[in-house]
């Protein structure tokens, strides 16, 4: 009887530490392959300037300046090509550290195919289709009854639609400039609500605004049609900071919401 205490008891620890033993080889990876570390701190700022809320969050980059290391909690792996092969996430609950994989599986021409979820047992999440030009058109997901259809004109994507359970939710249509920047988005849910995204860059093809704009023309006064964004960036073109104004249906002017700010920190 003793014996099968000690054995359940060794049984049950052992399982208890597998995690953590995973945990310290990811750790052991990170370390092994890093070359760069990071810090990134991001600050929400309300129209007042006053700070919201401050967050940290760090990254690790390998000698191919690959991301291998999010926050300790998220391991990317790579294969050939340089191809995402394999997330590895760890999280925590009930004192127990568990370790979630997720696999990115390719075909013959390096087209994805597959996204798995694998948490004691297997799950296909993701599923992706291609032409004969290798252009995809399709994307599923199986177990939300949700797919993406996709369709190009002059090699780029000119429309999307979002079906769920078999029926459209959401209707895309693209415009680009004359140097492939995506410069309108039109939008179409609920089947009669409309929204249109306009995207300007600078002369180095920065992102510098994005406005989303309601078609709606009733309704509350003082409900927000117009939302713009405005993006900053340093020498090295790393955003610094995006700017939030929105403007309600009274109203001519775009007024300031508030700005978040990004810090980059070489540790």
């Amino acid at each position: 009887m003793l014996k099968q205490i000690l054995f359940f008891l060794f049984s049950f620890l052992l399982i208890s530490c597998v995690g953590d033993f995973e945990e310290k080889k990811l750790l052991g990876y990170s370390d092994k392959n890093g070359k760069l570390h990071f810090e990134i701190i991001e600050k929400d700022f309300n129209k007042n300037d006053s700070l919201n809320f401050s967050e940290k969050r760090f990254v690790v980059l390998d000698s191919q300046n690959r991301i291998i290391n999010k926050n300790n909690s998220q391991f990317l792996f790579y294969g050939n090509q340089n191809r995402l092969q394999e997330i590895r996430s760890v999280y925590r609950r009930g004192g127990k550290t568990n370790i979630v994989v997720y696999k990115y599986l390719y075909d013959e021409k390096q087209n994805l195919r597959l996204i798995t979820f694998q948490f004691k047992k297997v799950d296909t999440i993701q599923t992706f289709k291609y032409n004969n030009l290798n252009q995809l058109i399709q994307k599923d997901f199986p177990y939300r009854k949700f797919s993406v259809n996709y369709k190009y004109k002059n090699g780029e994507i000119s429309e999307t639609k979002e079906l769920e359970n078999g029926s459209v939710s959401k209707h895309f249509t693209f415009i680009y400039d004359n140097k492939g920047n995506k410069s309108i988005e039109e939008w179409i849910f609920n089947e009669d609500q409309k929204l249109i995204t306009y995207f300007k860059y600078d002369f180095e093809n920065r992102l510098i605004s994005k406005r989303d704009s309601s078609l709606t023309t009733f309704g509350n006064l003082n409900e927000c049609v117009d939302f713009l964004d405005k993006f900053y960036y340093d020498k090295n073109d790393s955003l610094i900071e995006k700017r939030q104004y929105d403007r309600v249906l009274s109203e001519r002017d775009f007024k300031y919401r508030g700005k978040i700010t990004y810090e980059y920190k070489k540790l």
